[in-house]
């Protein structure tokens, strides 16, 4: 009964991520070892203290976290010209994160970024551009500018113009270029671009398709902490593409993206332990990451679900429904800040990739 809600399928990435579902960088903590020096200098027009409270305020680092106060001496930095402050100003905007969100203040501060020669800068007046997010959309001016930012060595601009070419997204497709392009940001450890790549591989799209070869990536990226590629390497455990099947493996790799705040592992976690799988029926377990998934983003959730909600509900008795209810309330509460991260307008502006 459990097993047509499902459909019999799994919840997985089957298409590359495009310029709207990219890895962000977020920011670095920085070491504030005097902060009331810091803050002196900052007040007396030092931009890098400007910066390093923007920094600090931002992460929490020293000091609690305030993003009104970060974006405050963001805003002091950026207009004496840093680039790097008002790069991370327009952050703030795309984020809505301490300043209303506005596209329009976004497009303004990475442009003037941009014109300094600021590759993250670049990177993301690119990404604006080509959705139209603050100005019209213009798909030319998007890759032109994420195309300098690619040469300047940015792995996520050099992630971005791969999947450009490689669908044809304002720019004509070549798939041999496009491949130039993911690996060089794969030689720099980009979690998304090996993501990319396993699913390069998986597909076939541009080279022969190797299944090993996708699972290896899948590999790399999870162990970098990249939770669509360990959902990914969950769904190759499970069906033994790649691999030998290995449920217990697949529920390992899901767990991890699900700790993370991926939707799809809460899914994928909720079929496995209904009855998808060899593993005998862990009816608490289903249950509960149906909860989850049902309280956190019913949006995102099988047009079933509720229904898949309510008899894995029956399958328990009252307390138990009472207890897991709760459990999977606190869960929700405990990962919030990792579900926050769950939005598709994503950049590469903030952060250690500088």
């Amino acid at each position: 009964m459990v097993r047509q809600y499902f459909s019999l399928c799994c919840f997985r990435k089957v298409v590359l991520p495009c310029a709207t579902a990219v890895i962000s960088c977020g920011l670095v903590a920085q070491d504030i070892y005097n902060l009331d020096r810091t803050r002196q200098r900052a007040r007396e027009g030092y931009v890098e203290d400007q910066l390093r409270l923007g920094h600090a305020f931002y992460s929490g680092s020293g000091v609690p976290r305030d993003p009104a106060e970060s974006a405050r001496w963001f805003l002091q930095a950026a207009n004496q010209g840093n680039p790097e402050a008002q790069t991370d100003l327009g952050y703030a905007y795309v984020h809505g994160d301490g300043v209303p969100l506005d596209f329009h203040e976004a497009f303004k501060w990475f442009q003037r970024a941009a014109l300094s020669n600021y590759a993250p800068a670049q990177n993301d007046l690119g990404l604006l551009l080509m959705q139209g997010l603050g100005v019209p959309p213009d798909l030319s001016a998007g890759v032109n500018w994420v195309t300098r930012a690619a040469h300047q060595g940015l792995a996520a601009a050099q992630l971005h113009l791969g999947l450009f070419l490689l669908y044809g997204i304002g720019i004509m497709p070549d798939q041999h270029q496009a491949l130039v392009w993911i690996r060089r940001a794969v030689k720099q450890k980009y979690p998304s671009a090996e993501l990319a790549l396993g699913i390069v591989y998986e597909n076939g799209s541009g080279l022969s398709a190797d299944l090993v070869q996708a699972v290896r990536w899948y590999r790399k990226a999870s162990d970098h902490g990249h939770r669509l590629a360990q959902n990914n390497l969950g769904h190759c455990y499970e069906k033994g593409i790649g691999v030998p099947e290995d449920v217990a493996q697949a529920i390992h790799w899901y767990s991890l993206a699900a700790n993370q705040g991926e939707v799809m592992a809460w899914q994928n976690l909720a079929r496995v332990y209904a009855s998808d799988s060899s593993l005998p029926p862990d009816n608490n377990e289903a249950y509960f990451w149906a909860r989850v998934t049902a309280k956190a983003a019913p949006d995102r959730a099988q047009e079933s679900w509720p229904e898949l909600v309510e008899l894995l509900r029956k399958r328990l008795s009252a307390e138990d429904a009472q207890r897991i209810d709760a459990r999977a309330e606190q869960w929700i509460q405990e990962h919030r800040s990792a579900m926050d991260q769950q939005g598709e307008l994503m950049f590469a502006s903030i952060g250690s990739e500088r």
